[in-house]
């Protein structure tokens, strides 16, 4: 499944001669973090090229799962390549892509003991996702959420009407999902990013955002409703790494389905 082989990378030829000059630093860095040095294992990621992260990211999970590894480090590893580009992750697997990544977020059994804390022994949280498409169906279908509004408003209007693809508009979903179906919070980059499990759930029970009860994933939102939405994302990103949290989580209940 996997296209690594052993310990070794495989090599792009682009990039050969670069990490041949820097594979010394790296298997110190390596060696450092399998023996447990979290700093170690961050170091590592951000000194590799970014073709080569998603590779060290499954080595690690199957360090590992061999007992050759400890758990944090397999998660720091993880964490460290998710935040900088979850592509990276995917483009390891020839056909599974994101699900593998998913896989791995299960297997290290973090989940919702990830979150902080005063949201752990909440039933059921709302997270957002923002993003464009020819529907907002296109946006529903991901494994990557956020518990701030303001956070997927951004994602979604990040880009000027003339940058979109044509025939794609911006979108803001949200949906209900219970605590257990939470892999991980993220929140390094101050998105406070929550990457989901849909195995129990239902895609397409996401509504469109717009300020109530929401629209139907088919629905056309109006203009002023995609201004409202820029005018949120910019608010988050003036105030980014400064707004409460827990202005944006909504707790829907306090019993665990």
């Amino acid at each position: 499944m996997s296209k690594l082989k052993g310990d070794a990378f495989e090599v792009k030829n682009e990039d050969a001669e670069r990490l041949k000059r820097m594979l010394p630093e790296v298997e110190k860095l390596r060696a450092k973090a399998q023996s447990g040095d979290l700093e170690a294992a961050t170091a590592l990621i951000m000194l590799l090229p970014n073709a080569y992260r998603g590779q060290k990211a499954v080595r690690f999970h199957q360090l590992w799962r061999d007992g050759r590894a400890r758990q944090e480090v397999a998660w720091q590893v993880l964490h460290d390549v998710w935040i900088h580009d979850h592509s990276r992750l995917s483009t390891e697997f020839d056909e599974d892509g994101l699900e593998i990544a998913d896989f791995m977020f299960r297997d290290l059994g973090l989940g919702s003991r990830s979150l902080p804390k005063r949201f752990r022994r909440q039933g059921r949280l709302t997270i957002w996702r923002g993003g464009t498409g020819l529907t907002a169906e296109d946006v529903d279908d991901g494994s990557s959420w956020t518990l701030n509004r303001g956070v997927a408003c951004w994602f979604a209007t990040r880009w000027s009407p003339a940058a979109l693809v044509p025939s794609h508009r911006p979108y803001v979903v949200w949906r209900e999902v219970p605590r257990k179906a939470i892999l991980a919070y993220i929140g390094k980059r101050g998105e406070d990013e929550v990457v989901i499990d849909f195995r129990d759930l239902s895609r397409g029970d996401a509504v469109i955002c717009d300020g109530g009860p929401g629209l139907p994933l088919d629905a056309d939102p109006s203009s002023e409703l995609v201004e409202s939405w820029r005018h949120a994302g910019n608010v988050w990103k003036q105030t980014k790494g400064h707004s409460s949290i827990a202005e944006t989580v909504a707790v829907v209940s306090d019993e665990e389905d």
